[in-house]
């Protein structure tokens, strides 16, 4: 069956705003593998083209990625992973907003800043532009707006099956997973040092990095699957 919202949830896998790989702000289709990938990075969906209606870019990013031999098999719940998310103390996710136009505050409206140099005992003064307005005198009000999202401390990690995840990276993979309408993941490949391999459903996988170090850490529970998918 054709996933219906498909521009959607690979969108929601996808980076925003990153210089660093633009091929990662949009979904393709790596030829080697024959997937379309949506990714940030940190996470990864891998989708079988059979599933979706349209069309990708294709390119061979990330095509050298290997995927080690499955070593686990079991099954964590998306309730149980927003359960424990619920846990942390959460702030609110927030973003900056333009407003009105203002006074500079660096030249107070002048336009211009004054810089010294000194030398040999002398101080010397220059009028230049200011290079926060580039010598208009104005600026644009920012403030900083809630979006509605609660986001967990930046340390915040989730443990399944012994491998630590960012609670961030992780609790984004879930929204994309919701509106795929999936309710469980079944863990594949289990290491805390490559990427972990969670089977969603027949034709999607999605692939998930593990974090290092300490941090603010809280245990997912899973279930071992007796069968093979």
């Amino acid at each position: 069956m054709k996933i219906k919202n498909e521009k959607k949830v690979l969108q929601a896998f996808c980076q925003n705003d990153d210089e660093l790989y633009p091929v990662l702000n949009s979904p393709f289709f790596c030829e080697p593998t024959g997937e379309v990938r949506a990714g940030d990075g940190h996470i990864m969906l891998m989708v079988d083209p059979k599933l979706l209606r349209c069309k990708y870019t294709t390119t061979d990013f990330g095509a050298k990625l290997t995927i080690p031999r499955q070593n686990s098999n079991t099954i964590v719940k998306l309730d149980d992973i927003e359960e424990v998310f619920n846990q942390f103390e959460l702030i609110p996710e927030m973003v900056d907003e333009e407003g009105d136009e203002c006074e500079c505050p660096a030249c107070e409206g002048e336009g211009t800043v004054q810089w010294e140099f000194t030398d040999d005992g002398k101080t010397y003064y220059m009028d230049e532009d200011c290079p926060v307005c580039d010598g208009t005198g104005e600026a644009v009000e920012h403030h900083k707006v809630p979006t509605g999202r609660m986001l967990p401390p930046y340390d915040a990690m989730f443990v399944i099956d012994g491998v630590r995840f960012s609670a961030c990276y992780m609790m984004k993979a879930v929204d994309g997973l919701r509106l795929l309408g999936c309710k469980e993941l079944r863990h594949t490949v289990a290491l805390t040092d490559q990427a972990n391999l969670f089977a969603v459903q027949d034709g999607i996988r999605m692939l998930v990095m593990p974090c290092i170090g300490e941090g603010n850490m809280k245990e997912v529970k899973t279930t071992v699957q007796q069968t093979e998918l």
